[in-house]
């Protein structure tokens, strides 16, 4: 299978995976059916050791199980598939359904041939040489990019075989792609993006295709042992984008419920690198075995900072990540206590082994992981299982060849059937990522990661230039605190980087001056820069504060004359409402000053008629007294008796007609008199409303 296929069987996977986000088996599913398509006519029986021969090779699966292929045939996809005496049949034509999956992958790989032009134009306009790189040239690197940085699937060991320069130079130039493509916001860079999500697919599938429970189960029976390059990215030690990494992956674990341990022995090996790394501080040398902590750099630590570090390690771990050290395991022992050698495996041919397939690694680091998968082993106490979910432990750790390496013997020598004792984090975290349902930024956080490793220089390239700069040093020709500055600066390693890429012996004292040179004559630039936007700044802040200060007096004067407005409005209003205030309060005087006369115009009225009345009443009196009178006087009592009843009958009469006249009068006078009376109230009252009101005022 070409790098080409891979990245095409990468992109389908990717989209099934949108389209169906089942389980392993239905992923693969497609390409079975489509290697027995090609192989098998309707009727004829389905040659599943062919199959899986096909699916391997165009793929990229090579240890893809036939009991894959058995298990996804099993399902009768598209009710295509009988099951006869054990063997499987193709039991109709599935033509239209190989055209829709030929139809995606022409899709895909249009897809990817956009890629592959984009990168290749790239990669000619940028690459030293100035060589063009074919579009097929590009797509190949590419694969060889997401390989060499933790995506590699099968049993090739790419990263044990030595790298040429140049391929350093295509990873570093295709970071500086993706990169590019992120803060241009092109939309090719969404595309990379889903092709990691391709290859974590690719990865889960590797690792343990028959779990067809991936998402279902959780990491509740789980345990992960922590490497010391892991816990260092976590800590940040190395900088905010391997963190970054690392971080996305412990919450995923917890939130399947995985419980996170770290051995002794990998605690002292932190320990170490930190005690170098603040001696290294004091003395103003290189670390041993040139290692470095770019994150501690970037962050200012001084010595007691690293030392403070050093003693909170462990409670850090816990309380921020509830991670926790974990005992190293004993040997299984007989009845008698004595070591069970039938248990134990074969340490030193183990060794031998990995030193023998990685032939870089170093004898402490070899050691020290050794020590951690063996534990590991002991801990599994026999357990076999092929699901990540149920083997109880396992290692993690960034050192691919050591997993490839140790897993293959492994395999090969003691067990065959149980899940790896080691795994890398990139695979941990496809697999987490499917658990999780595609958990967000995942994809991109790895991809950024592969990005920002590729732009670093190699382990090799930082111990030659601490060899130079401590010569350049000794001899006079570099002050020790510019050691300082070009050991921290990236710009200068990264100028460092490419004008090397991976040629140690092009690290010389006259690259090194050539590139301090042009670091510090990027500073000065920078410097002016700064300077320059100083400036400008000044010059915008002076604007800035100008037009504040005009905006200022215009919403002032604004403000004055809403102010102005205001207040005229409301003296306005004051004014109203005083005028309403002096209407209401003259209005209650007159009324007061009416009510008064009134009572004092109807007493006046009152007090001028009852002596009138009364005079006219006894005068009414009296006249009627005297018309009787003069009737009496008139009568003769010497007439005879009746005229005498008569005359007083005629006497009665005369006085009630008497008393009638009168007193008929009387009414007439009285009518004239309350007339009189009410004309007297009125003058009265008018008067006396005069008599209050100029009084009032001359009060006021």
């Amino acid at each position: 299978m070409n790098n080409g296929q891979a990245l095409i069987s990468a992109a389908m996977l990717e989209a099934i995976w949108v389209s169906r986000k089942k389980d392993m088996i239905d992923l693969i599913t497609p390409f079975v059916l489509y290697a027995v398509a090609k192989q098998t006519s309707p009727g004829e029986q389905i040659d599943t050791k062919a199959v899986q021969k096909a699916v391997q090779e165009n793929n990229g699966y090579p240890d893809l199980p036939e009991s894959i292929i058995k298990a996804a045939l099993s399902r009768n996809p598209w009710s295509a598939i009988t099951k006869k005496n054990k063997k499987f049949i193709l039991s109709r034509s599935i033509d239209d359904e190989i055209g829709r999956i030929e139809q995606r992958k022409r899709e895909c790989t249009e897809h990817i041939s956009h890629i592959g032009d984009r990168l290749s134009q790239y990669l000619t306009d940028h690459c030293k040489k100035g060589v063009p790189v074919s579009q097929e040239s590009a797509i190949n690197k590419l694969h060889l990019f997401f390989a060499r940085y933790g995506l590699q699937v099968g049993t090739e060991n790419l990263a044990s075989v030595k790298i040429k320069p140049e391929e350093y130079e295509s990873d570093y130039y295709i970071a500086r792609f993706i990169f590019n493509c992120k803060d241009e916001q092109d939309p090719l860079y969404q595309s990379i993006i889903d092709l990691v999500k391709g290859y974590f697919l690719r990865l889960a599938i590797y690792i343990q295709p028959e779990n067809g429970n991936i998402q279902a189960a959780s990491f509740a029976n789980a345990s992960f042992v922590l490497d010391t390059p892991v816990l260092i990215d976590l800590l940040g030690y190395k900088g905010e984008e391997r963190r970054n990494n690392v971080d996305v992956l412990l919450k995923m674990l917890k939130r399947q419920k995985a419980k996170l341990y770290y051995f002794p022995h990998i605690k002292q090996e932190v320990v170490d690198i930190l005690t170098a790394y603040k001696y290294s501080l004091i003395s103003g040398t290189a670390c041993v075995g040139g290692r470095t902590l770019e994150g501690l750099d970037l962050r200012g630590f001084n010595a007691s900072d690293v030392e403070r570090e050093i003693q909170l390690f462990g409670s850090e771990l816990e309380g921020l990540f509830n991670i926790v050290e974990f005992d190293l395991p004993a040997y299984a022992t007989k009845a008698d206590n004595s070591v069970d050698e039938s248990q134990v495996l074969d340490e030193a041919g183990i060794k031998q082994y990995v030193k023998e397939n990685t032939p870089h690694y170093t004898e402490d680091n070899l050691d020290n992981d050794l020590a951690s998968v063996l534990a590991i082993h002991r801990l599994r106490a026999g357990i076999t299982s092929r699901n990540i979910e149920s083997c109880h432990f396992v290692f993690v750790t960034n050192n691919i060849d050591f997993i490839h390496t140790f897993n293959k013997y492994y395999r090969e020598n003691v067990d065959k059937e149980t899940f790896q004792l080691a795994i890398s984090v990139n695979s941990l975290s496809a697999i987490a990522w499917i658990k999780c349902g595609e958990v967000d930024h995942l994809s991109e956080t790895e991809l950024l990661k592969n990005a920002y490793c590729a732009m670093q220089p190699i382990p090799e390239i930082m111990v030659k230039l601490e060899e130079v700069l401590s010569k350049l040093r000794e001899s006079g020709k570099i002050q020790p605190e510019q050691v300082v500055a070009l050991r921290a600066s990236r710009v200068f390693q990264n100028d460092l980087w490419i004008n090397s890429f991976g040629n140690v012996e092009a690290v010389n004292e006259f690259s090194v001056q050539q590139a301090q040179k042009k670091y510090e004559e990027s500073l000065i630039a920078e410097e002016a820069e700064k300077h320059k936007k100083e400036l400008q700044e000044i010059g915008q802040q002076h604007d800035s504060e100008t037009e504040a200060i005009r905006n200022e007096m215009r919403m002032k004067e604004g403000e004055y004359q809403e102010k102005i407005s205001a207040i005229s409005k409301n003296h306005s209003e004051y004014v109203r409402k005083r005028d309403e205030a002096d209407e209401l309060k003259e209005k209650r005087q007159n009324e007061d000053i009416r009510k008064k006369a009134d009572e004092f115009a109807r007493n006046e009225r009152k007090k001028w008629l009852k002596p009138r009345i009364t005079l006219i009443n006894i005068s009414v009196k009296v006249l009627c007294m005297l018309g009787v009178a003069g009737l009496v006087a008139s009568i003769s009592f010497n007439a005879p008796f009746w005229v005498l009843v008569l005359l007083c009958i005629f006497l009665v009469i005369s006085a009630v007609s008497v008393y009638d006249t009168v007193h008929s009068k009387k009414r007439i006078i009285f009518t004239y008199l309350n007339k009189m009376s009410y004309n007297y109230e009125t003058r009265v009252r008018e008067e006396k409303i005069a008599e209050y009101s100029n009084l009032l005022h001359s009060q006021e």
